[in-house]
């Protein structure tokens, strides 16, 4: 009788060495995916938020706003990605549009024609990219982009002033 009690001792320290080994590969896959989905979410927010703030901007060329607008966003040291994500993962680009025929067409400018040319736009396309690099790298440590664009109109551009 001695013999088996001390078989079944053995037994349960196996099961619940094998149960805990799940169990923490379990709790390290759910912290991965929840901070991916941090991530994207503030991708997202990120894309939102400047575009909003450009928008509500008066004057002056969208362009380098945007550039100066996500630049200070991520910069601040108070917002909640300051901690989490570095800034310099991020990296926003565009596609600019002179007009709708060109939107259909897809004839775009890119950043640095539109740097070169110094003109105004009627429609852009804004994509945010951050490289997401996993917290643990049990599974993978390949860096993994997050993408994000919204299309946006821009009606004040290439509005002419209005001279007396």
């Amino acid at each position: 009788m001695k013999h088996t009690l001390s078989k079944s001792k053995g037994v349960t320290i196996i099961e619940f060495v094998l149960g805990a080994l799940v169990l923490g590969v379990a709790m390290l896959m759910l912290f991965e995916m929840s901070f991916r989905i941090y991530v994207t979410n503030l991708v997202e927010y990120a894309l939102r938020e400047t575009v909003r703030s450009t928008k509500i901007y008066e004057g002056g060329d969208s362009y380098d706003n945007y550039k100066l607008t996500l630049d200070n966003a991520l910069g601040e040291s108070d917002s909640m990605w300051a901690t989490l994500v570095p800034a310099e993962n991020f990296t926003l680009t565009g596609q600019y549009y002179l007009s709708y025929s060109d939107l259909i067409s897809n004839v775009s400018y890119t950043d640095v024609q539109m740097d070169e040319g110094g003109g105004g736009y009627a429609i852009a396309e804004f994509t945010l990219q951050y490289d997401h690099s996993p917290m643990f790298s049990v599974f993978t440590g390949d860096v993994v982009p997050i993408t994000r664009s919204t299309l946006i109109n821009l009606e004040h551009e290439g509005w002419e002033e209005e001279t007396p």
